[in-house]
């Protein structure tokens, strides 16, 4: 059985996608309304996720977040669990997505658990800087899907205010 999955992070990164999931298959690009790009954790660890902007301390963020959504398997799925490290680092939530054509779908994304991380990540709660090579695969993934750029960018620049 398949299911509609969202992708804003590593796994815009076509080619990883083949590899990991090798039955994925893009369904369009969408937008994620109302919620935000942030980056969890200790700054080189930090790993993407997003949020509500009601959950936001950033006031001035982007109003939105460019998704892939995919089309997995069951097979996908128990790999990008794997992945993601779900149900420890990630949950899975069900949200609305705007896509390309305008219809709206429902899919799966992984989503920062909170609680397993206030717990078990010492600094975990912050907002940091992911290292250069996870970055680079959400970058290719920007670069492909004509993502515009400064929406990642100013995620990383706002969770990491004057850092760079």
């Amino acid at each position: 059985m398949s299911k509609n999955y969202i992708a804003y992070g590593s796994n815009l990164n076509v080619e990883d996608m083949k590899m990991r999931c090798p039955d994925a298959k893009p369904i369009g690009r969408g937008v994620l309304e109302n919620h935000e790009l942030t980056f969890r954790g200790k700054n080189k660890l930090a790993v993407a996720s997003v949020q509500p902007l009601a959950a936001s301390p950033f006031n001035d963020r982007q109003k939105y977040v460019p998704v892939v959504i995919w089309e997995i398997s069951d097979r996908d799925e128990d790999k990008l669990d794997y992945y993601e490290d779900y149900p420890k680092l990630y949950i899975k939530q069900y949200l609305y997505v705007k896509i390309d054509t305008g219809e709206e779908v429902r899919a799966m994304a992984y989503i920062i658990n909170e609680h397993y991380v206030k717990k078990h990540v010492k600094g975990f709660g912050v907002y940091g800087k992911p290292n250069e090579a996870y970055l680079s695969k959400i970058r290719k993934g920007y670069e492909y899907w004509g993502f515009d750029l400064r929406i990642l960018n100013n995620a990383i620049e706002q969770n990491n205010p004057g850092r760079f």
